[in-house]
This record gives structure tokens, sequence and C-alpha cells, in this order.
């Protein structure tokens, strides 16, 4: 059997390649957790104010 990478380019193109999927990978695991709690901070301020105007809404939280 021959090695499938016979060239010295072939090798080379496969490194690059690696290379940037490691860096986009490296880069998913910083940002991943940036935007997940970004996405939990807008969607718990999204249902105070939901929470907050069926509350309103329906008289609880105003002076009687």
């Amino acid at each position: 059997m021959e090695p499938i990478l016979q060239s010295r380019s072939g090798r080379q193109n496969l490194k690059k390649l690696f290379e940037a999927w490691y860096e986009k990978r490296q880069m998913k695991n910083i940002y991943s957790p940036l935007f997940e709690g970004l996405l939990v901070l807008y969607l718990g301020f999204e249902w105070i104010q939901i929470f907050k105007d069926k509350l309103i809404g329906n008289g609880y939280l105003t002076d009687k």
C-alpha cells in the first residue's frame, strides 16, 4: 500500500487544513459560553418584561 499523501505539498495542505480547523474550534470554545450567557440574559429580560406586562395588565402591581 502506498501512503495517501505522497507529496510534501499534500501533507502541508493537510496540516494547514487541520490548523485552520483547530483554530476555529478554539474560537468556538471561547465564544460559545459568551454567546450562551448573552442569550440567557436577553431571554431573562424578555421573560421579566412579559411577566410584568401580564401582572400590570391584570392589575396586580397597580396601586388601588
